[in-house]
C-alpha cells in the first residue's frame, strides 16, 4: 500500500501524486546543496527521485562537518561491521572509486580485498552525518578526516531547504513538486480517504 503525503488546504485535502499515482515520499534534514537521485544513492530508479537543486542548504550552520578519527578506530569500526581485513598501509584502505557529481559516495574499494561498500555503508559503520563525504589521511598522525556535506540520505525532500523556501513564501505544492519531480498535487474527495 503506497504511503500517501496530504497537503492540508483550509477543510480540503490534497495528495501529492505521480501520474496519478499516490507516492511514497523521501525526505533527509538537508542537502548537499543538490539533493541524490534514488538511483545514484539506492541503485533504483523512481521517477519522481531525481536530483534537484537545493543550493540553500549550503548557508545552514553545520552544511559541512569534519570528523577525524584514528587508523586503530576506523579499522576497528568497519572489521566490526564487515568481513574485512586490514594489514595493508592505512593509506590504502579505502578508496573511493565511484562519486555522483554531487559528490555523493557511491563505491568504496576498503580493506585488503577491496570490498566494496557503499558511502551509506561506510558513513553508517563510523557514525557520519552524510554519505556525501571526502576522506583524507595523515600518514604523519596516522588519522583519517572525513568531511560531510548535508545531512541523511540525501535523497528526495530537503526538510532545511523546503524550509527556506517556505520562508521566501513558496506554497506547499511548489514546495513538494520542486522536490518530487513530475509530480503534482491532486485534490481527493472526504469520503475517498
Amino acid at each position: 500500500m503506497a504511503i500517501c503525503h496530504l497537503v492540508a488546504k483550509t477543510a480540503q485535502k490534497y495528495i501529492l501524486c505521480y501520474e496519478h499515482t499516490p507516492i511514497n515520499v523521501a525526505f533527509h534534514s538537508i542537502s548537499a546543496g543538490k539533493t541524490e537521485s534514488s538511483q545514484s544513492a539506492w541503485g533504483v530508479s523512481v521517477e519522481f527521485l531525481q536530483a534537484v537543486d537545493s543550493s540553500w542548504d549550503r548557508q545552514i550552520a553545520g552544511f559541512e562537518q569534519t570528523k577525524e578519527f584514528t587508523a586503530d578506530e576506523i579499522k576497528a569500526r568497519l572489521e566490526q561491521s564487515f568481513d574485512i581485513t586490514f594489514s595493508s598501509p592505512a593509506a590504502d584502505w579505502l578508496i573511493i572509486v565511484d562519486k555522483s557529481e554531487n559528490g555523493y559516495e557511491r563505491e568504496a574499494l576498503a580493506g585488503d580485498n577491496g570490498t566494496s561498500l557503499s558511502g551509506a555503508q561506510i558513513a553508517a559503520a563510523i557514525n557520519l552525518r552524510s554519505p556525501n563525504f571526502y576522506i583524507s589521511y595523515n600518514d604523519i598522525k596516522n588519522t583519517f578526516t572525513f568531511t560531510t556535506k548535508g545531512g541523511g540520505h540525501l535523497v528526495g525532500l530537503s526538510q532545511y531547504g523546503a524550509n527556506t523556501m517556505a520562508k521566501e513564501n513558496k506554497t506547499a505544492t511548489e514546495i513538494l513538486t520542486h522536490y518530487f519531480t513530475g509530480t503534482e498535487v491532486l485534490k481527493i474527495e472526504a469520503d475517498k480517504l
